[in-house]
């Protein structure tokens, strides 16, 4: 057993490019802090649109894939059955 306790490597909690690029790692935090900002003034503006998904039937917003009126209307392939 050796006299000396073992020594793990130094791991940096930090990037690379934190040091090197600052200004390019803060511009990026501030876009995407921005992008959000931007989203969530979307949500709120279209909450009315959203909310009125919910008075789609859910057969019209999650077809069966066994319902025939999607072949019918020429909307899917049909099946075919190759053993006959």
């Amino acid at each position: 057993m050796p006299d000396h306790p073992r020594r793990y490597p130094q791991h940096h909690t930090r990037s690379a490019a934190v040091p090197q690029n600052p200004n390019v790692v803060w511009g990026l935090i501030a876009a995407l802090f921005i992008g959000n900002i931007m989203l969530l003034a979307m949500n709120i503006a279209m909450v009315g649109l959203f909310a009125r998904v919910l008075l789609v039937p859910p057969r019209i917003l999650m077809p069966d894939r066994r319902d025939d009126r999607l072949r019918r209307d020429g909307l899917g392939a049909a099946p075919r059955d190759h053993h006959r």
